[in-house]
């Protein structure tokens, strides 16, 4: 374990997510399991595609949460707001390129049947942010934000 993961530890303790027992959350058709090897790596049983989907997207909400939060925010042009001004230019080139403008237009332009998925993947990650996750994680601590719905 590296010293910096062992102070994180000391001074904040343990965030680590709700991989044990039964959790009743919102959203779902049926009930799904969701178990993890002992690397963690979590594998899902569910009767529905879309109830697979929103176990993924909370999966990744309990796995991911700060990865799933600088991408976004990437693709927003909105890193700054958590970093500070140094990110400043990789948001101005990220509102240059266009890709949340290029987004809102590909998802006028999807299938229903492909905005459910997305929908379906995206309530799982909040769901997960909601009620799989006792504490935030260490860098949303660090950074003094929350992820973003």
């Amino acid at each position: 374990m590296n010293i910096l993961r062992s102070l994180l530890r000391l001074f904040l303790g343990k965030r680590l997510p709700i991989t044990a027992g039964e959790l009743r959350v919102p959203g779902l058709a049926a009930n799904i399991t969701i178990r993890r090897d002992r690397h963690g790596i979590p594998m899902i049983e569910a009767q529905s595609e879309h109830d697979a989907i929103f176990a993924m997207g909370f999966c990744h909400a309990q796995d991911r949460a700060a990865q799933l939060e600088v991408l976004l925010r990437l693709g927003r042009g909105t890193i700054c707001a958590m970093v500070g001004k140094k990110a400043l230019q990789v948001d101005r080139i990220s509102r240059r390129i266009g890709f949340f403008h290029a987004a809102q237009e590909q998802w006028a332009n999807l299938s229903d049947a492909n905005r459910t998925i997305v929908q379906s993947y995206t309530d799982g990650i909040n769901v997960g942010y909601a009620h799989g996750l006792k504490y935030r994680p260490h860098e949303y601590v660090l950074l003094r934000t929350n992820p973003t719905p």
